[in-house]
């Protein structure tokens, strides 16, 4: 297969765009057009293809502001990132979950989720964000982070990305 075509693929089937909000401590700020944010922690030297880690928060830090992943969730790995305790050659998104939303509960949740993935994969496809090995994506997440990591890595696998989910007790 040609890589380069399988990207410009995928990079036509997800359109959505993210918009570069802030950086702050190796962390890129991204919302999506249609409102949704994320985080993205990228190594210092990004060779890549590197793992993709995605972190799903617990119920705790929903809502519109980025910074409630870090204050609610003090030993999550995007809180572990900032604070320098933890440094993996890997790329760590972090998407923001709405108010009173799920990860997964519904298929229209879902939905939503594998579309703030799914532009990730959409830049970095376009080379405007690290590269990423689809075949060593990792989900985890406590709590309702946890319940949306075990569907989100059921979901991708029907794709056909290879993924991992880890859930912390």
């Amino acid at each position: 297969h040609n890589i380069a075509a399988q990207m410009a693929a995928l990079a036509a089937l997800y359109p959505a765009k993210l918009q570069k909000v802030a950086s702050f401590d190796r962390f890129g700020h991204y919302r999506l057009e249609t409102g949704e944010q994320l985080l993205v922690w990228t190594p210092i030297y990004p060779a890549g293809p590197l793992p993709l880690i995605i972190y799903l928060h617990g119920a705790s830090s929903r809502g519109d502001d980025i910074q409630q992943i870090f204050e609610k969730g003090p030993n999550c790995p995007p809180a572990l990132l900032r604070a320098g305790d933890i440094a993996p050659r890997a790329v760590v998104v972090a998407p923001l979950l709405a108010a009173k939303r799920e990860w997964c509960k519904t298929s229209r949740e879902a939905g939503t989720t594998l579309k703030i993935i799914d532009a990730y994969f959409a830049e970095e496809a376009r080379g405007a964000m690290a590269a990423v090995d689809r075949d060593r994506v990792y989900v985890t997440g406590p709590s309702c982070g946890g319940l949306g990591a075990y569907t989100l890595a059921a979901r991708l696998a029907r794709r056909g990305d290879g993924f991992s989910d880890r859930c912390p007790p």
